[in-house]
């Protein structure tokens, strides 16, 4: 292992993956007892583990349990899987009707021309070509002092890369108050701008896009 992980090592008493299992199921309350917010970022203590009460049937009550859940747990995986499939080939026709309509337009009959830029490739002969600056204009953001109860917590929401899960931005995980919004390089995105990542791993493989439907503030990860 290493410096961040654990490993626990029942004794002849308890079932491994019995124990498991109670981990995996308690989640929310064990989260609650075990994790502590250090200076950079949320840990477990060893001593808080080792501190927590666990309810231990008898072995062969535990191994019931494991069976069962191992079984059922295994079919809903299955289920999870053709799922999780269906979803991915419904994803990539999304991204391909996007990419089709937005570079050749509704009309499958119109002339096209050549764009000259490599990643747009051909397009509709009447369409006008354009530089991005040209027409948009690029607002930033940043993060409000971390040590300051007062900048966060209140009704204007604050969008980072965590909160690009979906087409539209009306809530977010983080917001920040008016005197975050004074105190810090924030600006007010006025509704149903293009929001976007600039800078995140997430990067490697796809570009986050969004509209705000309501005013935000971002992070110094995005740009509007």
């Amino acid at each position: 292992l290493n410096q961040d992980m654990k490993a626990l090592l029942p004794d002849e008493r308890v079932q491994c993956a019995f124990l498991a299992y109670q981990i995996q199921g308690c989640q929310r309350e064990l989260r609650e007892f075990w994790v502590t917010q250090g200076a950079t970022v949320e840990s477990i203590e060893q001593q808080r583990m080792a501190d927590s009460s666990f309810a231990l049937p008898d072995l062969g009550e535990q191994q019931s349990i494991t069976l069962y859940l191992d079984r059922e747990t295994a079919r809903i995986d299955a289920l999870l899987a053709e799922k999780e499939s269906l979803i991915g080939l419904l994803r990539e026709w999304r991204k391909a009707l996007i990419s089709e309509v937005v570079t050749t337009g509704l009309n499958t009959q119109s002339l096209m021309k050549d764009s000259g830029v490599p990643w747009l490739g051909d397009v509709p002969e009447h369409w006008a070509l354009e530089r991005l600056k040209f027409f948009a204009n690029f607002l930033g953001g940043g993060t409000p002092s971390k040590d300051e109860p007062k900048f966060w917590g209140g009704d204007i929401p604050w969008v980072s890369p965590k909160d690009m899960k979906s087409s539209y931005i009306l809530e977010t995980e983080d917001c920040i108050t008016q005197d975050g919004l004074k105190s810090s390089p924030c600006m007010l995105v006025p509704p149903f701008a293009v929001l976007t990542v600039v800078r995140s791993g997430i990067l490697q493989h796809t570009i986050p896009v969004a509209l705000n439907t309501v005013p935000v503030t971002l992070n110094q990860d995005m740009k509007a």
